[in-house]
């Protein structure tokens, strides 16, 4: 079964993510990047979904202490700016894809983890 972590402050948001999710994979959900990777060095996620625009986070180097940390790994960024600017922005990062958190629900997140995870079994095998 493959492992997605979640990674949001909002609880509200996080248990819409979880429920959304839920017939994707095993969902670890965790409101600290710190207490997110501290689990995924024990064992390494297929997926993440993180807002990047928590307290936190301002200002960090989210994706490279990921990357560092946990390997290559496809990176959804979620915030509720849904502009193309937002986009833009997380894709130079080094994100996977961003989605506004205004389309939670509506299975847009659902889809992108599935695909994903899709993709990462085709080039495994």
């Amino acid at each position: 079964m493959s492992l997605i972590v979640t990674i949001d402050s909002d609880d509200l948001d996080a248990q819409m993510m979880a429920d959304e999710l839920s017939g994707s994979g095993e969902v670890a959900q965790y409101s600290t990047l710190w207490d997110a990777l501290a689990s995924m060095v024990e064992k390494a996620p297929s997926v993440i979904v993180i807002d990047t625009n928590t307290a936190q986070l301002v200002g960090v180097d989210v994706l490279g202490i990921i990357a560092d940390t946990v390997g290559p790994v496809p990176i959804i960024v979620m915030t509720h700016d849904g502009t193309q600017m937002a986009a833009h922005r997380s894709l130079q990062m080094g994100a996977t894809a961003h989605i506004s958190k205004y389309t939670l629900g509506s299975h847009v997140l659902s889809n992108t983890v599935n695909s994903l995870i899709h993709q990462r079994v085709r080039i495994a095998a």
